[in-house]
């Protein structure tokens, strides 16, 4: 258990429903977390501030050149989750969901990094928003 995406519980158990799911429905779910930020905490919205960082980073690698320059973030995000097709829409919602992840005041922030800004689960987070951000020109 750790801050890094998929390094919980919840984040294997993304990894393994996406595994399962064609590109079409992994982009859904994506979009699904990623469009519904603001909601967190909402009983009616089933995703949480881990999920958010984990999606954003499936994203980052799905990207061009992804794969490569976050060699060390996958855990376990191989092949059968990368997706194919994402459009800058989804890589916005990614970058943007990812840096209010990195601002205080959230579960993730608080648990994580709680003003530690070099530590492992902001420079991770820091280079998955550098990935996202490239791609988006």
């Amino acid at each position: 258990m750790g801050p890094e995406p998929f390094a919980s519980d919840a984040g294997q158990d993304l990894l393994g429903r996406l595994a399962g799911s064609t590109e079409d429905e992994r982009r859904r779910v994506l979009r699904e977390i990623l469009g519904g930020v603001n909601r967190i905490g909402d009983r009616s919205f089933d995703w949480f501030e881990q999920d958010v960082v984990d999606a954003a980073a499936l994203v980052a690698l799905s990207v061009p050149g992804g794969r490569e320059l976050l060699a060390d973030v996958g855990h376990g995000a191989g092949a059968a989750v990368v997706t194919g097709g994402v459009d800058i829409e989804l890589r916005t919602q990614a970058l943007a969901g990812l840096e209010l992840m990195l601002q205080p005041g959230n579960d993730w922030y608080d648990t994580w990094i709680d003003g530690d800004e070099d530590c492992e689960g902001a420079r991770t987070a820091r280079a998955v928003a550098t990935v996202l951000r490239s791609s988006l020109g």
